[in-house]
């Protein structure tokens, strides 16, 4: 059963609809102000948070990081009687699932939630198959074949042999930290051995000693029986701290420890553990200016740099961006059953782009362009770049081709909206969007 937490002070109404979202076989829990909710989260992971942006103790968005921390995949639906199109759009930003002005019906808020949950399934699949690839990941998987690749696969290849050095990556998000780990652990003699992932930002700072550490029976409520950390499941093999710049001041101290010794002791335990483990770190941040700001110690900043690793961001690598917009063309068709190449312009295109978001970014945008494009060749019309400081100019065509897909857009809204006679979350559902995505197209196209 799925398990739903509704965070709203309105006692009658969070009572009414808990009742009937347990009707619907929901496990439900209510909240009727921040801080009762922040102690369920804890020991608890909903599956979805209906969030109202009126508590007595704090502002409803104020827990979505804290939610984000003790779970990622979480889906989160704020809902309000006081609701503006500023504070939905700082929501959505934010990385909430949907958004919700009281009143509405029950058929409606119980749709939403399902699309949250199938939401949060794909998410899980999509967690699952990625780890289930980068368990077989090597060398030959970093595609890229300029001057500044050569030299990191070579050194990758070096730092795979030496299995006991600690190693920190660093690079902008969306670089592949995760991958470059990944191969590191596969090269080395630990490859048959356990590789632990932890995402320092996922984990809430009062729980984080416990993940990694574990605990002793009884050493806090709760604490029913004894628990190894993650560090101990990656006894012989490698521990990646992804985000370690996240981990709480007061915690890199006895991560130092470990670092230096290798030995730990439990929450509420005595017993000293030794473990073999190789530990990778990675971060987007500026670890020296934050030991310059007093937020990172410098004794583990120097611990955890034996070896670093910078990846450089996309723009950096010349032809690579070809190869690698080839690469995951030669996936997606595969994947959709389609014959796709690119134009020159669209070439001359993703060559001129800064990629903000990298890899990942390029991937996405070849992705969309392969499900929109019915015809051979993959032309800017299936491109959609918005101009900001990271864009460099585009042309008249460019231009064209966004207006003409705006205007498909609109067509294909209103068909969606008179089919389904006008309610809004049928028509989003028909669309594959959440409501508020519609709600916010229709503003853009002023349709409401």
């Amino acid at each position: 059963m799925y398990r739903i937490a509704v965070v709203d002070d309105e006692v009658n109404f969070a009572r009414f609809l808990a009742k009937n979202l347990r009707n619907e076989n929901f496990l439900v829990d209510i909240f009727f102000d921040g801080s009762s909710f922040l102690k369920y989260l804890e020991n608890y992971d909903p599956d979805v948070v209906l969030l109202d942006l009126s508590l007595p103790d704090c502002h409803g968005l104020s827990l979505y990081p804290k939610i984000l921390k003790s779970n990622n995949l979480t889906q989160v639906i704020v809902i309000t009687a006081h609701g503006n199109l500023d504070t939905a759009v700082e929501a959505i930003k934010m990385g909430c699932y949907d958004y919700i002005n009281k009143p509405f019906g029950l058929d409606e808020i119980i749709l939403i939630i399902k699309r949250a949950l199938e939401r949060k399934k794909i998410l899980e699949e999509l967690n699952f198959r990625r780890n289930k690839e980068y368990e077989c990941v090597e060398i030959d998987s970093l595609i890229g074949s300029s001057a500044k690749m050569k030299d990191l696969k070579k050194l990758l290849m070096m730092v795979a042999d030496a299995d006991d050095v600690t190693v920190l990556i660093q690079g902008e998000s969306g670089t592949g930290k995760n991958l470059f780990a990944r191969i590191i652990h596969n090269l080395s003699k630990r490859k048959e051995n356990p590789f632990i992932e932890v995402n320092c930002a996922s984990i809430p700072d009062n729980l984080i000693e416990s993940e990694l550490f574990g605990f002793e029976k009884g050493a806090f409520t709760d604490a029913k029986n004894s628990k190894k950390g993650l560090v101990e499941l990656a006894d012989k093999g490698t521990l990646f701290l992804d985000e370690v710049a996240e981990i709480p001041f007061d915690m890199q101290a006895k991560l130092l420890s470990f670092l230096e010794n290798k030995t730990f002791r439990r929450v509420g335990g005595v017993k000293e553990f030794n473990i073999d483990v190789r530990v990778i770190a990675s971060t987007n941040r500026d670890l020296e200016q934050l030991v310059r700001d007093k937020k990172f110690r410098e004794d583990l900043y120097y611990r955890l740099n034996v070896i670093n690793i910078k990846i450089p961001p996309l723009r950096e690598r010349g032809e690579d961006i070809i190869e690698l917009a080839n690469f995951f063309l030669e996936q997606y068709t595969k994947k959709y059953n389609k014959k796709l190449v690119f134009d020159e312009e669209v070439i001359s295109i993703l060559k001129r782009y800064r990629w903000p978001g990298n890899i990942r970014e390029l991937r996405n945008l070849i992705e969309r362009a392969v499900i929109l494009s019915n015809e051979p060749v993959i032309t800017t019309e299936h491109f959609v770049i918005k101009c900001d400081d990271n864009y460099q100019g585009l042309s008249l065509s460019e231009s064209k081709s966004v207006i003409e897909i705006n205007k498909l857009e609109r067509e294909m809204i209103i068909k969606a909206l008179e089919e389904s006679d006008f309610v809004k979350t049928k028509a989003a559902e028909k669309l594959g969007i959440s409501r508020y995505a519609l709600l916010r197209k229709m503003k853009k196209y002023n349709l409401l």
